[in-house]
């Protein structure tokens, strides 16, 4: 039934999406309610996940710290600008059919990875333009965002990325110009601080904190680190993003670290919290998220694979690196074990899915 707005109670009656009223609400969780149903909107949005380029600690094997990136970071951060320019900042979803099939991934195809080569593109659509007619719209540009966390690593990683000045007409009829990519570096993005153990490997963790190696392997969701963080405490600094991001109507380009994305990950694809620390976020791939009112679809973007970053690597035992931490034999659920079957990257492999917190 309609309220009145003179009605006692605790309510919120949101009208068109544009106005809400809020009558006599109390308390932290309904206000939080609010605070979430006010963030909301009904245009569709997308989001790039992405990790950071390979950095020295990846190659290193240790976790956390702030370094900088190796030659295959550096390539990676030059694929992922070329990345940026073509599919995400250009208007994709009316062009052709099968751009817009790809908002609508099954199940069984959302979380296989795909190569993408910009010069086969560019070339794809020379052959496409002498053998179709001027019947296609070419791809406009449009309005998209740019986040990294404040480490060195991401911002390395963002530092090929063009910002180029747009002239863009809002759908409120507002119009001005846009800066593509517009660089702002958020804490909230920082990778999950592992406090006495930053900067070591999970094999020296484990020779000088053994107890502390085994309640992370019990519990890997509340464990916290000595004078660190746990996932449950990165989870809380990552609400007000959650929230901001279901705000901003843009695309958004996220750079950031692998256990961050996986928070973020989880909260979009409707995960339960638990299986958040075990999420695979390889690097050198690009994680497409488009929410809507009944899930998120999904689709992955191999920039550069394993071998080419064997071979921009100037250092050697690539073959083999300190391998990720050992977690305990759990059950997967059926939308993990269809990703992985279909994943084109293994979600043990020691170099693409690099020790992280």
């Amino acid at each position: 039934d309609p309220l009145d707005e003179h009605q006692d109670g605790c309510y919120v009656k949101i009208i068109n999406c544009k106005r809400f009223v809020v009558n006599s609400v109390r308390g932290y969780l309904p206000l939080k309610v609010v605070h979430f149903v006010m963030n909301l909107h009904t245009l569709p949005r997308t989001f790039y996940l992405t990790r950071h380029g390979q950095s020295e600690y990846n190659l290193l094997g240790k976790i956390g710290g702030d370094s900088g990136l190796t030659p295959s970071g550096i390539e990676y951060a030059k694929r992922l600008a070329e990345f940026a320019k073509e599919c995400i900042a250009k208007d994709t979803a009316g062009s052709s059919s099968s751009s817009s099939k790809s908002h609508h991934k099954t199940k069984e195809t959302a979380a296989a990875a795909v190569e993408f080569h910009p010069q086969q593109e560019e070339e794809e659509e020379e052959d496409a333009e002498e053998e179709t007619t001027s019947t296609v719209e070419p791809k406009k540009p449009i309005p998209a965002r740019l986040w990294t966390s404040t480490l060195r690593r991401t911002k390395e990683t963002a530092q090929f990325i063009e910002h180029d000045s747009l002239h863009h007409v809002w759908d409120n009829g507002e119009e001005g110009e846009w800066v593509q990519f517009r660089p702002m570096a958020k804490r909230n993005l920082d990778e999950l601080y592992a406090g006495i153990c930053d900067g070591m490997t999970y094999k020296e963790i484990e020779q000088m904190y053994p107890d502390e190696f085994e309640r992370r392997q019990e519990d890997k969701l509340a464990y916290r680190y000595p004078r660190g963080e746990s996932y449950m405490d990165v989870t809380l600094r990552l609400e007000p993003l959650a929230h901001e991001m279901e705000r901003t109507r843009e695309p958004i380009l996220m750079v950031a670290h692998q256990g961050i994305l996986r928070i973020l990950y989880a909260y979009f694809m409707g995960l339960d919290r638990k299986e958040a620390p075990y999420v695979s976020i390889p690097l050198n791939m690009v994680i497409q998220l488009h929410p809507h009112a009944y899930g998120c679809d999904e689709k992955r973007f191999l920039l550069m694979t394993k071998e080419e970053m064997m071979n921009n690597s100037t250092q050697d035992g690539q073959d083999e690196p300190v391998t990720s931490m050992p977690v305990k034999t759990r059950r997967l659920s059926t939308q993990q074990v269809e990703n992985q079957v279909h994943s084109q990257i293994s979600p043990s492999d020691p170099i693409m899915n690099a020790p992280s917190c």
